[in-house]
């Protein structure tokens, strides 16, 4: 308590012991700037069960929200630009300037605009910014002026009406001319104003506004006076129960479970077992640090088995847990090696880029296609015989798409077996690879949100779906869609591929 009453301390020497202690809190900042970085890229937070380095500056560190990000933002452009770190420690610029300053850095003109930041105030620094980045001038606009001030309509706050509300007949005020305000973001803006009560605030567009007044006028019957809260509650009610049908299998009367046969898909798991798994857990990562603390990260949680698929794990309720995305990806690393994850990682990587810039869509899958490829797969005497029942159909409409095959490309035997259950990827949360050769064609899907898989019991059913595979592959469905759809018209009966084919595109 002593060392923080300085009023016995002579004025010099508390002018010199203040000037020494600003030296060392720069020097000071500088370090723990570089620390921050380097505990961010090795990604040591998420040993302590934290799912970001956000989570670990402010549940570990004990920073504030506002602490954390200002520190964490200019702790990753400083080591982007290690010329920064040097700037803070001497005191050139402040840690409000190389935030403010960050996004406007490049690999040439770091140096040019540390000289012009040096010892500038934020006013100083924000003109700097006008100048590296010119914006337009923002539009003038009129607006009446109440001189009582600025109160809001009159009415219940809780009404919704479409539109701006009238002004008052024979209202007197003033004009002036100011420009529109900027809108605002509409992420987190909850505002604790009472125990269990908040104040809401979000901007939505016309089509949200337009289903909000039709939602109120749907529960009038409920809710005579239009309350928002309660139109909203009852949304958010439906939506959960809808999104937690989908993740977690919630249902009702949930149905007896199926046997599962040897040749299953492992990555799929079944609704029962995600039912048991979420009632387990909860709806929050269980990653458990080496000192006892779990993870709080109740955000893109996602379905993890213990063990790898690839070495032999089992879609059961002792084999299956929740994590978040960061810890998911942490235990797959963990298990199969960081250069394993890192090259399936730049492989996705590499394939999305180049998907997005393919010029040639998808063709256009009509009625018209599939009757076309319908009528090629039937018995006919002679290919003539196909080929006139292909006239008949319909044409499709004329895209810029990748040509269908035509009669002669369609193979009137197959003689390709491929592997059912062949399957991409090595860990449940990992980076999904592009599935080759018979993998793909098989149609088999890893995706374990959608709960679909194909998984034949019999012989005769497996090559009768290796043939319908081959002929919805072809028409140019996606190897998911083909899965699904074969998956979904596994009950039908059919004896014939003209009768199997038929019944998997009316699945789908």
């Amino acid at each position: 308590m002593r060392a923080f009453t300085l009023d016995h301390v002579p004025d010099d020497r508390l002018l010199s012991d203040l000037a020494a202690l600003v030296a060392t809190d720069r020097r000071t900042t500088a370090a723990l700037l570089a620390h921050l970085a380097e505990v961010q890229e090795r990604k040591l937070y998420l040993p302590a069960a934290c799912s970001s380095m956000f989570v670990y500056a402010t549940r570990v560190l004990g920073f504030s929200e506002d602490a954390a990000l200002k520190r964490i933002r200019a702790a990753r452009v400083a080591r982007r630009f290690p010329v920064i770190f040097e700037a803070i420690a001497d005191g050139r610029v402040h840690l409000s300037g190389v935030v403010l300053l960050a996004p406007h850095f490049r690999e040439g003109n770091v140096e040019e605009i540390l000289a012009a930041a040096t010892h500038r105030t934020r006013a100083e620094l924000e003109e700097l910014v006008a100048r590296l980045a010119p914006k337009p001038d923002l539009p003038t606009s009129i607006t009446r002026i109440d001189p009582a001030g600025p109160a809001g309509p009159t009415g219940d706050a809780g009404q919704l009406a479409p539109g701006p509300p009238p002004a008052p007949a024979g209202a007197t005020g003033r004009l002036a001319l100011e420009p529109p305000a900027a809108p605002e973001r509409s992420a987190k803006r909850t505002k604790a104003l009472a125990p269990g009560r908040y104040a809401l605030e979000v901007t939505i567009g016309q089509e949200t506004q337009d289903k909000l007044v039709r939602a109120q006028a749907l529960l009038r019957h409920r809710n005579p006076g239009g309350e928002l809260a309660e139109v909203l509650d009852c949304a958010l009610d439906a939506l959960l129960m809808k999104l937690e049908k989908e993740r977690f299998g919630a249902a009702e009367r949930p149905r007896v479970a199926k046997a599962r046969g040897e040749d299953a898909d492992p990555r799929y798991v079944p609704r029962e077992v995600r039912r048991e798994v979420h009632a387990r857990d909860g709806e929050q990562c269980t990653f458990v640090s080496d000192g006892g603390v779990r993870c709080t990260e109740r955000a893109f949680l996602e379905l993890d088995h213990r063990t790898a698929v690839a070495r032999g794990g089992q879609p059961t309720v002792d084999g299956t847990r929740i994590l978040c995305h960061a810890h998911n990806q942490y235990e797959a690393e963990r298990q199969l090696g960081a250069d394993f994850m890192r090259d399936k990682r730049e492989k996705a990587r590499a394939r999305r880029t180049r998907s997005a810039h393919v010029d040639t869509p998808e063709p256009v899958r009509t009625a018209a296609n599939q009757a076309a490829w319908v009528a090629t797969r039937m018995p006919t005497s002679s290919v003539e015989n196909a080929a006139a029942r292909v006239e008949t159909c319909e044409p499709a409409p004329t895209v810029a798409a990748r040509p269908m095959p035509t009669i002669a490309d369609v193979p009137m035997t197959t003689t390709a077996r491929l592997p059912m259950n062949t399957v991409a990827g090595d860990h449940v949360g990992a980076e999904d690879t592009a599935p080759t050769g018979g993998a793909e064609l098989a149609g088999t899907s890893r995706n374990l949100g959608s709960g679909r898989t194909s998984a034949p019991t019999t012989s005769a059913p497996i090559e009768l779906d290796r043939e319908v595979t081959l002929a919805m592959r072809g028409m140019g469905f996606g190897a998911g869609e083909t899965s699904r759809a074969i998956a979904e018209s596994a009950g039908a009966t059919a004896a014939t591929f003209e009768a199997r084919l038929r019944a998997a595109l009316a699945a789908w």
